[in-house]
């Protein structure tokens, strides 16, 4: 069975091989965030329905979609890690089910 190190490194590289697509969604989740903060602020403002209790929503929200952008890439390293050992120990199972029945029918 592989170490962590190894599992890590092949994440590692998928993960710096998909940046453009990790970028993406990070930048996505950024300007989400603002737009929430911005507009949600401005909408309310502009109704007179700005209260304490909708200004904490609003922020409420967009500091979530702020810290999901950080977090992407530390995500997607981890889904990744976990995909690489469960593939491994499919793998791994497959191949000693495969020797069990070839030594079985060798007797």
């Amino acid at each position: 069975m592989p170490n962590a190190r190894t599992i890590g490194t092949e994440a590692r590289y998928i993960l710096e091989r998909h940046n453009r697509e990790v970028d993406l969604v990070t930048s996505y989740l950024h300007e989400a965030s603002v737009l929430v903060l911005v507009f949600g602020l401005l909408d309310t403002y502009a109704t007179r329905r700005l209260d304490w209790t909708v200004a904490k929503f609003v922020v409420s929200i967009a500091f979530v979609l702020f810290a999901a952008a950080l977090a992407t890439p530390w995500m997607v390293y981890q889904c990744l890690r976990g995909i690489l050992l469960q593939v491994w120990i499919s793998r791994y199972i497959g191949w000693r089910i495969k020797s069990w029945l070839s030594r079985g029918r060798s007797r």
